[in-house]
């Protein structure tokens, strides 16, 4: 209140005042009377009219839409009329004395929109003495899903990791980093091989470990595991080296837990005994088995969906991959059974090594970087799972096509202790002529290990690769988007535009509208009212899956 004005008059009527003065006197009485109550008004606060400056107003009776400008106090806004598919956006200005409400507008539209207000939290009404009152509700949508969009978007800066262990397995070793010895020669790698092979001979069990990456503060209780085998001809490498690291910050930034692996290594180099070689690979493809059941009995207290596996890995990486998505029991080679006169046990079924866990799991894509198949007959047609297929073509150490590998040392050599393997082009041919999706990404002119330099730094091929894989496993991931049916052309007599979206596989659907409102929205179904003269007008459709991932369609409306 601005200020209280009090007026006291004091009338003072002697018996010898005439019945003139007397009437003067009343009359002056009663304009001092009505003049305090005004000017008592004016003084009093404004009082809210609690309505709402964020949302529209729909009335439909009379066909109508409006919405209050930011002033909320002044009343002012627009409105448009909701009878046709194509209407003018028209400015309204409002009187309200606290209790009545009058809408003004140069059109008609708004002549008889009047009454005593009253609101509540999602509505107003106007109170009309001797006509039907007038009811607006608030055009309460769904919130439209916001960036940035899980699995696309980074959606956390600060990732979290812990290492485990999954397992326990007789073996030579699990760990031989040989990033920072870039400029070391095969020989002296081999060497050292030679002399981790020597001091394990008797193949102690070994702890088998793994490194989580995951995003922090992540409420998502569902969400896809991306499994990362690092290479090193199945003689070297850790899980911490460069690529796997990088990988899984990229990808758990992005809302995916992620884990890189070591396995088991090692193998005698002995010219003719390609089974040494074979062994060391079944090996590490049990492991990678192993890792997933443990991670799969344990999805939920990692909160991953383990029916959304994505397993991918460089080099001999790439070869443990395809191997654990492809390789069955009854093609198992036969050196996995053991060779008593070579001193050679048997390994066991695919699922009968380092753990007991009995978890189940579904890989949903593969991704092999510069990797091969040791035999393409693993692939088979039933086989169904999309591939990411990333290779140099001017690769000396693992063959672009079907080829002997560490061509770079000398190919002669290589024939002693390996065979020829199926690189990224065969694989893809085969993937083509099954009818099942893959895509070679062909670094041209790229060697093995591209994404590195010799001084052990990221080059710009990593951020490629990197961008490769994340669009590869959204794909994968997000389901295809309803058909969305509804007019894509309006004239001006066109009636209000109604958009049905076909059955799909997400849980919730969500609509939005530029140059337009929404008038009504429920899973399937919308109903707009499109804007005369705004530059753009597009009907969006978001969809959220099960875990967590949106897609989205954008249609674009043409007003004649």
């Amino acid at each position: 209140m601005k200020g209280l004005i009090l007026l006291v008059i004091v009338v003072k009527i002697s018996p010898k005042m005439n019945l003139h003065l007397l009437l003067q006197t009343k009359l002056s009485l009663y304009f001092f009377i009505i003049l305090f109550v005004i000017l008592f008004q004016s003084c009093s606060p404004t009082k809210s009219t609690g309505l709402s400056n964020s949302n529209w107003y729909i009335n439909e009776e009379n066909q109508l839409a409006i919405r209050f400008g930011n002033e909320i106090d002044s009343l002012q806004g627009i409105y448009v009329m909701t009878d046709k598919g194509v209407s003018d956006l028209k400015t309204f200005k409002s009187k309200w004395n606290g209790r009545k409400l009058i809408f003004k507008s140069e059109g008609k539209e708004l002549k008889k929109i009047r009454g005593k207000l009253e609101t509540s939290q999602n509505s107003f009404v106007l109170k009309r003495a001797f006509a039907k009152d007038i009811l607006f509700k608030m055009n309460e949508l769904k919130p439209f899903p916001q960036l940035p969009y899980r699995y696309r978007d980074n959606i956390r800066t600060e990732i979290h990791k812990l290492e485990t262990t999954y397992g326990k397995a007789p073996g030579y070793y699990t760990s031989l980093s040989i990033e920072d010895q870039l400029h070391v020669e095969y020989s002296q790698i081999i060497l050292e091989v030679a002399d981790n092979i020597r001091n394990s001979i008797l193949k102690p069990d070994l702890d088998l470990k793994m490194d989580l990456y995951y995003p922090d503060s992540d409420p998502e209780t569902k969400r896809p595991l991306v499994l990362l085998i690092h290479g090193g001809g199945f003689i070297a490498g850790d899980k911490a080296d460069k690529l796997q690291v990088a990988l899984a910050h990229d990808l758990a930034r992005k809302g995916f837990v992620v884990a890189s692996i070591n396995y088991r290594m090692g193998f005698v180099f002995l010219p003719g005994a390609y089974t040494n070689l074979e062994r060391a690979m079944y090996r590490s493809v049990q492991d990678a088995r192993a890792a997933l059941r443990f991670l799969s009995t344990r999805s939920t207290a990692f909160r991953i969906d383990p029916e959304q596996v994505f397993i991918g890995g460089n080099s001999a990486g790439g070869f443990i991959s395809l191997m654990t998505a492809f390789l069955e029991q009854n093609e198992v080679w036969p050196s996995a059974r053991g060779n008593l006169i070579k001193l050679q046990t048997d390994l066991g079924c695919l699922d009968c090594s380092a753990n007991n866990e009995t978890g189940t799991y579904t890989i949903k894509g593969i991704i092999n970087m510069w990797g091969a198949l040791p035999e393409i007959e693993m692939f088979d047609s039933y086989e169904k799972i999309p591939l990411l297929l990333i290779h140099g073509n001017e690769d000396a150490v693992v063959p672009y096509d079907f080829n002997y590998p560490f061509a770079n040392v000398s190919q002669r050599l290589s024939s002693f202790f390996t065979q020829k393997v199926n690189g990224s082009l065969p694989i893809s041919r085969r993937a083509s002529l099954f009818g099942i999706p893959a895509k070679l990404f062909t670094l041209s002119g790229e060697g093995h290990e591209p994404h590195i330099n010799s001084d052990n730094i990221l080059t710009p091929v990593y951020d490629s690769i990197s961008t490769e894989i994340s669009t590869f496993i959204l794909d994968q991931l997000t389901p295809t988007m309803p058909l969305i049916e509804g007019p894509r052309y309006l004239f001006n007599d066109s009636q209000v535009s109604v958009y049905k979206a076909s059955r799909s596989e997400y849980k919730q659907l969500f609509w939005e509208c530029n140059g337009g409102l929404l008038l009504f929205e429920d899973n399937q179904n919308a109903k707009v009212v499109w804007f005369r003269g705004q530059n753009q007008h597009q009907i969006k459709v978001a969809g959220i899956g099960q875990n967590g991932q949106i897609g989205e369609t954008i249609i674009e409306v043409i007003l004649k």
